[in-house]
């Protein structure tokens, strides 16, 4: 999530960077005391994404437009994809290069996806597919750019930020709403792509993509076949259990609750989740011809505050999504899934209980939490808008 930083916020900010790097970690307050933070690299220029080719190599994103790769404990030397002439980043928005996909058969066919706002196309957001060098796996083929998709955005916030593919072997991509508050029913308008989650097929030889034929609306004329599921703000991450193939879709809310959706492996989708009607369960605006019974509310959600007022000690402001974790290090967070808030710097997990959805406190942290990563073993990092990755560990 990369909002700007509010004057609260920068006060937060400006007292923590007068400290030693390792202080964000000393002065956090373990409410798990098994777990801690490993340092793999600071120095980066405000990385948004991590993820993995399926070996051992991390790939590290840069809002300008780098991809980083490190290995063998060390960042490599040249980029694995610079494209920084594409991407608008323009200073304090949500713009520039926010994910990345590489394709299930990626080992065999080389190909990846970006998904960044493009500077010749006015800061819309740009899906483009793109293949690794024929001879250096760490080097990417600059030259070999297709764009697949491009959705225009009315305003430099709210774009969302996703790419993955799901357990189908489709591509799933968030957008946000586009934060154009002279236009806030985009969510709703099934007519454009904005405020929704949706699902294609890059699959084969195509220049562009195709659509899924299980898609909800793929034979209605009047709703843009992609979508998958609609009525989301900014949902900056989602995330696959790798186990049972549930969807979380994390959505990034406006002045009271943040939100996370859960769509159960097989979910035919065509959710509407009610944005900007409701916000979580709570009712906002008269959207016309809205049918309530068919909003499909949030699993969990939690307030900008804790009941104390807006204070930096409890003030919350943005969900982080990051994944259900199923790695090797972290015994007691098996199966749960791990967020976090990007104002507060709070980790907690989620878990499914006999009475309901419930979350546990993990960490308090001085973190500017921007996003999370995983490895190919399942391992969960943080990538802080200190510039740096921390991996979480076990004690």
């Amino acid at each position: 999530m990369l909002r700007y930083l509010t004057p609260l916020r920068l006060v937060v900010v400006i007292i923590a960077l007068d400290l030693a790097l390792f202080a964000y970690v000393l002065r956090g307050s373990f409410m798990q005391q098994d777990i801690e933070f490993v340092h793999l690299v600071g120095g980066l220029n405000q990385p948004t994404y991590l993820t993995h080719a399926g070996d051992d190599r991390l790939f590290i994103l840069e809002r300008p437009g780098v991809i980083r790769v490190y290995q063998h404990d060390a960042l490599l030397p040249e980029p694995f994809l610079d494209i920084r002439d594409l991407v608008q980043d323009t200073k304090d928005t949500e713009q520039g290069l926010l994910s990345l996909a590489f394709a299930p058969d990626y080992q065999t066919s080389g190909r990846f996806y970006v998904y960044y706002t493009g500077e010749a196309q006015d800061g819309d957001t740009v899906v483009a597919r793109y293949w690794v060098s024929d001879g250096d796996p760490n080097r990417a083929d600059a030259d070999s750019a297709q764009i697949i998709l491009t959705v225009e955005q009315p305003a430099a916030k709210h774009n969302g930020g996703q790419l993955s593919f799901g357990p189908d072997g489709y591509l799933y991509l968030s957008l946000g709403d586009g934060g154009n508050l002279s236009q806030p029913e985009n969510a709703q308008d099934t007519s454009n792509l904005l405020g929704s989650i949706i699902r294609i097929d890059v699959r084969g030889d195509a220049a562009a993509y195709n659509i899924p034929p299980g898609n909800p609306f793929a034979d209605d004329e009047s709703v843009r076949p992609e979508i998958w599921s609609y009525g989301l703000r900014n949902p900056w991450r989602f995330s696959f259990d790798s186990a049972t193939g549930d969807l979380y879709i994390a959505d990034v809310g406006d002045k009271e609750v943040e939100e996370i959706n859960i769509a159960p492996a097989g979910d035919a989708g065509g959710h509407n989740y009610g944005w900007p009607a409701y916000e979580g369960r709570h009712a906002l605006h008269d959207v016309p011809h809205l049918d309530a019974d068919a909003i499909t509310f949030p699993a969990f959600e939690y307030p900008h505050t804790t009941g104390e007022g807006i204070v930096a000690a409890n003030w919350r402001c943005a969900i982080i999504g990051g994944g259900v974790y199923h790695g090797r290090q972290l015994s007691t967070l098996q199966g749960k899934y791990i967020y976090a808030d990007w104002c507060s710097g709070l980790l907690w997990s989620l878990e499914q209980r006999d009475d309901g959805w419930a979350s546990t406190e993990l960490i308090d942290t001085d973190f500017i939490i921007n996003s999370f990563g995983e490895d190919s073993n399942g391992e969960l990092y943080l990538l802080t808008g200190q510039g740096d990755v921390w991996r979480l560990a076990e004690k």
